[in-house]
């Protein structure tokens, strides 16, 4: 079947068609303007409304538009940024000015690619493949490459599991296992990170209503999060057969069963397990200390290092949320909002926030550039030790 056949079958799904909806609806009411200029009075309305056209005009005449939605979610969200002035030129050039800041945070951000791949070879290795640690590096952030400039969240994942399962039906299991578990296990790290500063700023926080608030859902979140993980690995080392004998429908049914499929492959190896949630808050520890190093390229004032660990790391949650491609947008906006809230006496720290996030952002988009020439002139097969390689052809 053709390209064009395909398209000419294709028939929008309901979240789809409930995205259309909601275009309807904003479209609606920024036709309330014309009765008074003055009706839900902002740019935010016009921006997102505008924003959304296109992926509205491809749902309408039967052709993929998530991807499209997506990606005019985050340009909007932009455009409102810079109309509103949260986003404004002075402070990306002060950010500029004191560039040596922004490439120490830059440069440290490369311990994402370091940690990623070290934590990815232990997952690996757990299932008697052993990749070299500078191969993994290599795809890592080839991976960046496919995440940062191409719609999705998950193309790097999958070019990892086709170029080291390439040639043997064997390994695409275990890699596939091995990948899925390596993104389920970054997030009890980062609920770590956001319990930890929400625990050493208690009392900051709550003399801070709105923060308080603020942390009480993050908090709750979190708790939330724990309960969860803990029952998933439970299920996953205990009950696991029983699972595998019910059949379940949908999309969380089947993610449910990929998770404890997943789990269960290190059931006789959790120390395996607790090294990757530890190399993962190194990891957003690595994080952190660029978004230090940022904090001083823009001139934040009044907030400690104390601090600063809850609102990077309850920002950069909004950020990984998977609404717009690598959360561009939504990740500047939840950081101009969260420090505004933290630090009324400063409002200033709102436009430089969201500048933090634009040098985050820029070191994602340079790496994710590195990835792609690294993609377009890497010719090389992925070669696996010969010791491992009977492990991964047994059945």
């Amino acid at each position: 079947m053709s390209n064009s056949d395909s398209l000419a079958e294709y028939r929008p799904g309901r979240f789809e068609w409930g995205l259309l909806v909601f275009d309807i609806i904003l479209w609606i009411l920024l036709a309330g303007r014309l009765l008074d200029p003055l009706f839900l009075d902002g740019q935010l309305l016009p921006s997102l409304a505008g924003a959304f056209l296109p992926g509205a005009l491809l749902t309408l005449f039967r052709r993929p538009s998530l991807g499209t939605h997506r990606l005019c979610f985050a340009l909007g969200l932009l455009v409102f940024l810079i109309a509103n002035g949260t986003i404004n030129p002075q402070e990306i050039r002060g950010a500029l000015t004191n560039w040596p800041w922004v490439a120490f945070g830059i440069a440290v951000l490369s311990l994402q690619i370091i940690t990623g791949a070290w934590r990815w070879g232990i997952l690996l290795h757990g299932q008697g493949i052993k990749l070299r640690f500078i191969t993994s590096v290599k795809l890592l952030t080839i991976g960046f490459f496919f995440n940062t400039f191409i719609p999705g969240s998950t193309g790097g994942d999958f070019y990892r599991i086709y170029k080291v399962a390439k040639g043997n039906k064997a390994l695409v299991a275990p890699v596939t296992t091995s990948v899925f578990l390596d993104r389920l296990l970054g997030l009890p790290a980062l609920l770590v990170m956001v319990l930890t500063g929400i625990f050493i700023n208690m009392s900051f926080i709550g003399a801070n209503q709105d923060l308080a608030g603020m942390a009480k859902a993050y908090a709750t979140f979190t708790i939330g999060s724990a309960v969860f993980f803990a029952l998933l690995f439970l299920l996953s080392f205990y009950f696991a057969d029983r699972l595998r004998n019910k059949k379940f429908e949908g999309f969380l049914g089947r993610a449910l069963l990929q998770a404890v499929e997943s789990i269960v492959v290190y059931k006789n190896s959790r120390r395996t397990l607790l090294y990757v949630i530890l190399i993962s808050i190194l990891s957003h520890l690595a994080t952190f200390v660029a978004f230090l190093a940022f904090a001083q390229a823009v001139g934040l004032q009044g907030v400690h290092v104390t601090i600063m660990l809850f609102l990077v790391f309850a920002g950069l949650m909004v950020n990984f949320i998977p609404l717009a491609p690598g959360g561009a947008g939504q990740g500047e906006l939840a950081f101009a909002w969260i420090f505004a809230v933290a630090t009324p006496g400063f409002p200033e720290n709102a436009h430089r926030a969201a500048v933090m996030m634009l040098c985050y952002r820029l070191g994602m988009l340079i790496y994710g550039a590195v990835g792609g020439i690294i993609y377009g002139v890497s010719r090389e097969e992925i070669t696996l030790e010969k010791s491992t390689q009977k492990v991964k052809s047994t059945p």
